[in-house]
């Protein structure tokens, strides 16, 4: 399988025109989700297509801690109708009544790999078709939603593959000793 690793410090949104023969650089602005990150432009477009895109794009990012995953995810708590939740403190249950109730466009994940594996099957459904269908004691409910769902995590050994399947995974690069 290969594997596409996401530099760190591309610069994007640079224009050179020449005034007199000497080069003038101009940097273009424009409001981004992603302001208070420096860098990884590549990961920004992925995240610009991901949102305009009409139906929902899933992107995973996975890489080393302090790789700016975190910084991404809590960027996209900008976005109208989003949801921002810690797999740590997520649970299968929790996560079904939340998007059964606000449903949010974006759902954010940070740290999946730490979400029990019996709860992070309540994704599965929810990636592939939009579909959330919970069937409990004298109790039914379905719905379809239109969800993009957005996480992060340091390693994907703790996750479910057929949950791997539905994300475009985005590998950072571990950092070198002489960016330290």
């Amino acid at each position: 399988m290969m594997m596409k690793l996401f530099s760190r410090w591309k610069r994007g949104n640079t224009e050179a025109h020449f005034q007199n023969n000497k080069p003038i650089i101009i940097r273009k602005t424009k409001h981004s989700l992603f302001d208070d990150i420096v860098g990884f432009e590549d990961v920004k477009s992925l995240f610009e297509m991901a949102i305009k895109a009409e139906r929902p794009v899933h992107l995973l990012l996975c890489g080393p801690p302090a790789s700016a995953k975190s910084l991404f995810m809590r960027s996209l708590t900008k976005l109208e109708r989003s949801y921002y939740a810690v797999g740590s403190s997520s649970t299968k249950s929790g996560i079904f009544d939340y998007l059964f109730e606000y449903r949010p466009r974006y759902f954010i994940i940070d740290e999946l790999e730490k979400m029990n594996k019996k709860d992070q099957t309540i994704l599965l459904n929810l990636m592939e078709s939009g579909i959330l269908s919970e069937l409990k004691h004298n109790q039914q409910r379905t719905t379809q939603l239109k969800t993009w769902v957005f996480a992060s995590c340091n390693s994907t050994d703790k996750l479910l593959p057929p949950l791997l399947t539905r994300f475009r995974d985005i590998h950072f690069k571990p950092y070198t000793e002489e960016e330290f």
